[in-house]
């Protein structure tokens, strides 16, 4: 038997053939071949094809749904109508919508009329040419790609409206809720004549993140004949009925990596397996006491050669970052840490991750996937630990909690819940006078010592002070009965609007259902009303004279 040809796995060699300039920028951008996911999902994608895209992360999805749209609305018969989007690609995170704008405007650059476009801030101006000749212009029917990056937190709606209109935009790129507000303004079209391919991006993130209901509002908004890309590290029963939904006769593409598993017991190679995660990502763990966990950090990254230039350090809780961003610093001398979580203000996250991401110094992310002082950042890793998803298995009360404050550096264990049958030692082996305990801040020194002596007063009466605002102290009876019936009436207004937008959300069927089944009701609780009444009447009042 001849020997079977090798596949050629060249972008150049994909069919549809791509375009040119598509090749010069993968090329530039280093990529000598595909990825066995561009391979696969590039030609489907161009030949109208809905595909479901199961893949490990890092296998090069991003190129795999950029490529295709791009070239799917450049071959279109005419250019797409003004404030009309012909694609949409929807991210879970802002930071991972980012990174999609950014590759996809390295792409674009390749064309010169979707370049022409770009924003000034989407291009390297550090080496600006005084004497470079002017940007070419192209005439009005010229068919190029104008994206627009949707993220919330610094930009308003009303802001990211202003810019659709004036820039013609027709890819849209963001997360869900913020494209949700964009696609419900009446100005923002998606004709079946212009739209033509949406995709969703690690869409098991979206799902856990809880973004079902703002998907399938998006989704009724969408024309029905469209292309649809579903791509995910896993496809779980959920992802399922959102394919159901949103996807048409989708061609399912699921590429595996082989691995050889090692023997637990021996650590010899064993049989080979598909895996979720790249083949080159290594995964390990350390078992030790808590209280270790900062020395061992310090001893294996002082042990990696060459040194790691970026690292990240992923906590339970936002606090457990805010507290420990100013602990590492004394402990992994000769590292940038860089804290970065949900509750941190858009400009905050958006520096911080620009500054990891820039950095040119070995620095690390303390960040988390959930999205202070020690003690407040304590008590919120206590009450995450109580809540993950194995929490069977790594139960509270198997806890050394000694182990657990040494670890953080407390002079003392907090009053919360989870320790009211402890009967270990709160103080942690340290004799520390609290009260005598000064702030460096002198204001704040200022303000324990007045706090303290207020304390000591009320103390000394032998009654505990109870905080209660001059408001209330000073707030008549009939003022509270004032503030209860106003309570009530804004309670019932937020039913009403909530009962309002739940069925404005409806189908023209599930009204009809909705309204059969009120009827039913209203007639179920009438007929008890009259049944209750009668009993009234006659209800035995004993025996007449």
């Amino acid at each position: 038997m001849a020997p079977q040809a090798k596949m050629d796995r060249s972008f150049g060699a994909l069919t549809p053939a791509l375009s040119e300039w598509i090749l010069e920028a993968v090329d530039s951008m280093g990529f000598v071949k595909t990825t066995p996911v561009q391979h696969a999902a590039i030609p489907m994608f161009m030949k109208n094809s809905d595909v479901v895209v199961e893949a490990v992360t890092g296998s090069g999805k991003t190129l795999a749904f950029l490529i295709p749209i791009v070239e799917r609305l450049l071959r279109l018969d005419a250019p797409i109508k003004k404030h009309h989007v012909g694609a949409i690609i929807i991210s879970p995170t802002r930071e991972l919508a980012t990174q999609i704008y950014t590759v996809l405007a390295s792409l674009l650059r390749f064309h010169g009329p979707s370049a022409a476009l770009l924003d000034p801030e989407d291009e390297d101006t550090d080496m600006e040419d005084a004497d470079a000749p002017p940007k070419p212009t192209f005439p009005p029917g010229t068919l190029r790609v104008v994206p627009q990056l949707l993220l919330g937190g610094s930009v308003t709606p009303a802001q990211d409206l202003s810019r659709f209109l004036k820039s013609s935009t027709n890819i849209l790129i963001g997360t869900p809720g913020r494209l949700l507000e964009l696609l419900s303004s009446p100005h923002v079209h998606c004709s079946q004549s212009s739209f033509d391919a949406l995709v969703l991006d690690e869409a098991d993130r979206l799902l856990d993140l809880g973004f079902k209901d703002d998907l399938q509002k998006i989704l009724s908004r969408l024309p029905k004949q469209r292309r649809t890309g579903l791509f995910s590290a896993s496809v779980s029963e959920a992802i399922d009925q959102l394919i159901r939904v949103g996807l048409r006769n989708p061609v399912r593409i699921a590429v595996k990596v082989k691995a050889r598993a090692a023997n637990s017991a021996t650590g010899e190679a064993g049989a080979i397996e598909d895996k979720r995660t790249p083949a080159s990502l290594q995964m390990s763990y350390l078992v030790m006491p808590a209280s270790h966990k900062l020395p061992a950090i310090k001893k294996l990254l002082a042990s990696l050669q060459p040194q790691p230039q970026k690292s990240i350090m992923y906590l339970a809780t936002c606090y457990s970052v805010d507290y420990f961003q100013h602990v590492l610093p004394e402990v992994l001398k000769g590292y940038t840490i860089v804290p970065m979580h949900g509750k941190h203000p858009d400009k905050v996250r958006r520096r911080n991750f620009n500054k990891f991401v820039d950095s040119m110094t070995p620095t690390i992310l303390l960040t988390t996937d959930v999205a202070a002082r020690a003690q407040r950042g304590f008590v919120s890793w206590v009450r995450a630990y109580s809540k993950h998803t194995a929490s069977s298995i790594f139960r509270i009360p198997d806890l050394d909690w000694t182990e657990q404050g040494h670890a953080w550096g407390l002079l003392k264990l907090p009053s919360m819940p989870e320790l009211k049958k402890w009967d270990g030692d709160r103080s942690l082996g340290v004799t520390i006078d609290f009260a005598a305990y000064a702030y460096k801040d002198k204001a704040r020194e200022q303000q324990r010592q007045t706090e303290q002596a207020e304390y000591e007063a009320t103390k000394a009466e032998g009654k505990k002070k109870k905080y209660v605002p001059e408001d209330k102290k000073a707030a008549a009876w009939t003022h509270q009965k004032d503030l209860k019936v106003l309570k009530e009436l804004r309670r019932e207004k937020k039913t009403a609007k909530r009962e309002h937008e739940r069925v404005a959300a409806m189908t023209e069927e599930e009204r009809k259902e909705d309204e059969r089944l009120k009827g039913m009701i209203a007639q179920v609780r009438k007929r008890v009303a009259e049944k209750e009444a009668q009993d009234e009447e006659d209800e035995f009042e004993g025996f007449s004279d």
